[in-house]
């Protein structure tokens, strides 16, 4: 029902703009590079950044065309906020560029989904134990090294890897991509005991929460070099799915809980570096080349996912306690984005408002 509320509103604003209207508030959602002001009030809305620092680009047309920005996590806040670069002003005179905008953060909500009763014939996995990886294929999300880092440690035993991936799309083309970067890796472990299952395809809120409360899927693991939020991690762990994966960037802000009056890490942290992105991985305007990522540590990660193999309760029983304070502190998410768009201070506007809200259009 909210999809169909969404696009219904979708097409009467295609229709408005049409009609070159004025608008008082502009929200965009996405990338700053394609933000472009439209309104006296113009608010940008991004999942932000994934590295250490933010580009030139982005900072310049944020300052420009937008009043605030929201974005989902603390660490692209705080990325957006501390980056500065050296340049030059009108007059040709070096200033130091650095974002003049407000940024509010507002993560995702705490989703309701039908739970299936017929698991293991939904999804029929070989062994009780299996990790589970929701990733594109691209250099951020580390998969090539994901996957082998798991063959190498797993090879002899009777665990399995549950990959919903894809590299740009959910096509068949895009599948038969991912089905042949999948079996060049595997053809290097031809005598091994672990398996390794591809899931591809559009999968609705339902089935993909039903992956992270799969009898057989014990936990989610990411290596990627870094997360604007990190959804996937962040609906596994309300499921009170155990997550291994790097302690930085977006994913920081739902994987720790407050107790007596300390932040205290509730996942399977593993060792990384910080350096420069991979020049593959460069994007004029978005990812700059200087920018630094997390880049995990082979053996680190290899004796996580042995760690929680071996000792499963352990981890499982503080999954189960973060569930429980994500769940219990969640907000509404909903309220807290629509008051960084529009603050109303008018008591006698609102009573309004809730009166015509109740009435009815014949």
């Amino acid at each position: 029902l909210e999809r169909k509320w969404i696009d219904s509103i979708i097409n009467k604003t295609v229709v408005t703009l049409q009609q070159n209207p004025q608008f008082d508030i502009y929200v965009h959602v996405g990338i700053p590079n394609e933000l472009k002001r439209k309104a006296p009030i113009t608010i940008e809305v991004t999942a932000g950044i994934e590295t250490t620092k933010a580009s030139a680009e982005w900072i310049d047309i944020l300052n420009r065309e937008c009043d605030k920005i929201i974005t989902v996590s603390q660490h692209s806040k705080d990325v957006l906020e501390q980056t500065s670069w050296k340049a030059q002003d009108q007059f040709g005179r070096p200033v130091d560029l650095k974002l003049n905008k407000p940024v509010e953060v507002v993560g995702y909500p705490v989703k309701e989904f039908k739970q299936f009763d017929n698991h293991k014939e939904w999804l029929p996995l070989d062994y009780d134990f299996n990790f589970l990886c929701v990733a594109q294929w691209g250099p951020r999300k580390n998969l090539h090294n994901t996957i082998r880092w798991f063959l190498e440690e797993f090879k002899n035993d009777k665990v399995g890897l549950v990959c919903k991936v894809n590299h740009s799309n959910n096509s068949l083309l895009d599948k038969s991509a991912c089905e042949t970067s999948l079996q060049a890796i595997l053809k290097e472990f031809s005598d091994r005991k672990c398996k390794v299952y591809l899931v591809h395809g559009d999968l609705n809120e339902d089935e993909i929460h039903n992956l992270y409360i799969h009898p057989q899927i014990k936990t989610i693991i990411n290596f990627g070099h870094g997360e604007g939020f990190g959804l996937p991690l962040f609906e596994a762990a309300y499921c009170g799915l155990p997550v291994i994966t790097v302690d930085y960037s977006g994913q920081k802000d739902f994987l720790y809980m407050e107790a007596d009056e300390k932040q205290k890490r509730m996942f399977a942290s593993i060792p990384y570096d910080l350096r420069k992105i991979q020049p593959e991985a460069a994007w004029d305007g978005v990812l700059h080349k200087d920018s630094e990522w997390a880049y995990a540590k082979k053996q680190g990660t290899r004796h996580a996912m042995r760690e929680c193999f071996k000792d499963y309760g352990r981890f499982k029983g503080q999954a189960k306690k973060l569930r429980e304070y994500l769940i219990n502190n969640e907000k509404d998410k909903y309220k807290i984005f629509c008051d960084n768009i529009y603050q109303n201070d008018n008591k006698e506007e609102d009573e309004w408002l809730k009166k015509i809200q109740k009435m009815q259009i014949l």
